[in-house]
């Protein structure tokens, strides 16, 4: 098992954190999983950011070329940018969740899913991503907005080793 390092910044205004892990991937099929621990008061996202996203002056995943899935104090889950609303919230009353993302860079698809069920259209396998025009060279990430929350944690999961619920079928893991 192979250590992802990352690289953490606090926006200026420290009201957001934003983690990417080091290692990029610009082709492959490739899968992770962000364990979160939080209370119902939080605003987060779980994503892909390109080298060009600046972690210091951008706060929101779904700009800048990036992709991500929203969760927000305790109302639901939205994909950006411009992707369907209706996604899992993470509590329903639990105070953790894993959230999985794969990402086919060939295709240029990706697919979330909430403590282990395919978001909005069925996965790997089964549909097409829910955006399918992700190209270039991507890096996982996790921005936690610190203003609603300091009891928000997230871990990046890369290995399936580590992992809750492992890549789907011809996925293998970011590490």
């Amino acid at each position: 098992m192979r250590l992802v390092q990352f690289t953490s910044e606090v926006m200026s205004n420290a009201s957001w954190e934003i983690t990417r892990a080091n290692q990029p991937r610009s082709s492959g099929k490739h899968y992770f999983e962000v364990e979160v621990f939080s209370d119902n008061n939080n605003f987060y996202m779980v994503g892909l950011v390109p080298s060009s996203y600046s972690q210091t002056s951008t706060c929101c995943l779904g700009t800048n070329g990036s992709y991500g899935y929203y969760i927000y104090n305790g109302s639901g889950g939205e994909f950006r940018p411009g992707g369907p609303t209706g996604g899992a919230l993470c509590n329903n009353g639990a105070l953790s969740c894993t959230i999985g993302v794969a990402v086919d860079l060939d295709s240029g698809q990706i697919w979330w899913s909430m403590d282990g069920v395919w978001q909005i259209n069925g996965g790997p396998g089964v549909s097409n991503g829910i955006f399918n025009n992700v190209s270039g060279t991507h890096y996982p990430s996790v921005n936690l907005a610190l203003q609603y929350s300091n009891n928000t944690k997230a871990t990046l999961k890369a290995c399936p080793g580590e992992q809750l619920y492992g890549p789907p079928a011809g996925f293998q893991g970011w590490e």
